[in-house]
């Protein structure tokens, strides 16, 4: 696997993690939200249910207070039953002929409750360890609470099932005042003591919906969130791979060009060449290389030093694109040594090509420093045999090449065979 496969597949798992990790804190910062609108809505039906409490338990002060409130009696007016137990007068007749009757705390406190269910659904009563009024008696919880509030008078709420649907119940205890042991002269009460508590519930089906609501759209504000960073989380990584290959593909591209001459360096050259052998094998076409090197290069290195040289080997890289074909390919092997490869080419094609090359190199000086420096060039050419390794062909060029020099340089040789 190249280096190229491993830098994406690695900005594959990156991508899909951000966007895992985008998704992940999507999700929690809406869900956050939401159970913080759940809490405040709840903090808010509480707030409710003590708002009502404290309303109420000020109107039953006052009526304690003052002893009660005097009602003219109609039809259907509600009476104390326990009034006459108690040997309290709780009727009067005025001048004019009018009945009025007395109104004591818990019968005006369970009159505004019942005006409150009808109106707003809010259910409001009294209750007590030992009530007077089997009516006040306490449930489960409330008897939970009368008990704790010995220790704690601090309010108390839940979310139960009640007889007006799943409510949030409020409890606050009753403390005594003077005014109540009147009526209350048997039960052992005290000033300042828990004589019972006050119940509020209220239906929860109002924050519910609510929260349905609320719960709709963070579902959909979480999609669209998620969607758009993934979506730009995906774009900018496309961006980003897209870069990478860029890069990649420049530093491939570094890897296999010789600096100096912009032609293919040495594991360039040797590269192509084994994919023109195996190009070579499977169509059955020829294929012919050149092993090209400059005459007496040291004696331009020694008077010009090396950036003389340099140029030369510019000069002479650019001679041998030239006058070679568009898909032929030249490479430098070597400090002053550079390979041609020639597909297509029979061994005496090749000998034409490698003649123009020396020709145009003889005939064109390089200009080294203001001055017009004569090149030669001695090339060996071989070409491709049956099974040949690449090694073995290029060695046969090699060989060939130093056969030109030995002869007395700026020509062509043929390898052998």
């Amino acid at each position: 696997m190249t280096e190229a496969m491993l830098a994406q597949r690695h900005l594959k798992r990156f991508t899909v993690s951000l966007v895992v990790a985008a998704l992940a804190f999507t999700a929690l910062t809406y869900g956050s939200i939401y159970l913080r609108t759940r809490t405040l809505l709840y903090e808010s039906l509480r707030a409710q249910a003590a708002t009502y409490h404290e309303l109420i338990m000020t109107t039953r002060g006052w009526i304690t207070e003052h002893g009660g409130v005097w009602v003219e009696q109609r039809p259907g007016a509600a009476i104390n039953p326990y009034f006459e137990r108690l040997d309290v007068t709780y009727t009067a007749e005025l001048t004019d002929g009018r009945s009025l009757v007395l109104q004591n705390p818990g019968l005006v406190t369970m009159q505004i409750s019942e005006r409150l269910e009808a109106r707003r659904g809010v259910s409001f009563h009294l209750v007590s360890l030992d009530p007077i009024n089997p009516a006040h008696a306490a449930d489960a919880w409330e008897r939970e609470s009368l008990l704790a509030f010995e220790e704690d008078r601090r309010p108390r709420w839940e979310i139960a099932e009640t007889r007006i649907g799943e409510s949030l119940r409020y409890i606050s205890p009753l403390v005594a005042q003077s005014e109540c042991l009147t009526c209350h002269t048997g039960q052992e009460h005290h000033v300042g003591g828990v004589v019972g508590a006050a119940t509020v519930e209220i239906p929860v089906a109002s924050i519910e919906g609510q929260l349905q609501d609320t719960a709709a759209t963070l579902w959909v504000l979480g999609l669209l969130t998620a969607g758009v960073s993934s979506s730009g989380l995906l774009l900018i990584t496309r961006r980003l791979n897209g870069r990478v290959n860029e890069v990649h593909r420049h530093l491939a591209a570094a890897a296999l060009t010789d600096d100096l001459t912009g032609l293919l360096n040495r594991r360039g050259t040797f590269e192509r060449l084994d994919e023109e052998i195996g190009r070579a094998r499977r169509t059955g076409d020829t294929l012919s290389v050149a092993m090209l090197d400059l005459d007496e290069f040291k004696l331009i290195n020694d008077q010009y030093d090396h950036s003389g040289g340099d140029v030369a080997l510019r000069h002479f890289g650019r001679l041998i694109q030239d006058e070679s074909r568009s898909y032929d390919t030249a490479g430098r092997v070597g400090g002053e040594e550079f390979l041609l490869i020639a597909p297509g080419l029979d061994s005496g094609q090749a000998v034409a090509l490698a003649e123009r090359i020396r020709a145009r190199v003889a005939a064109e000086p390089a200009v080294v420093a203001g001055d017009r420096v004569l090149l030669t060039v001695s090339i060996g050419v071989a070409e491709l045999r049956g099974e040949e390794s690449r090694d073995s062909i290029v060695l046969r060029a090699d060989h060939a090449m130093y056969a030109a020099k030995e002869a007395g340089r700026d020509r062509v040789m043929l390898a052998e065979g």
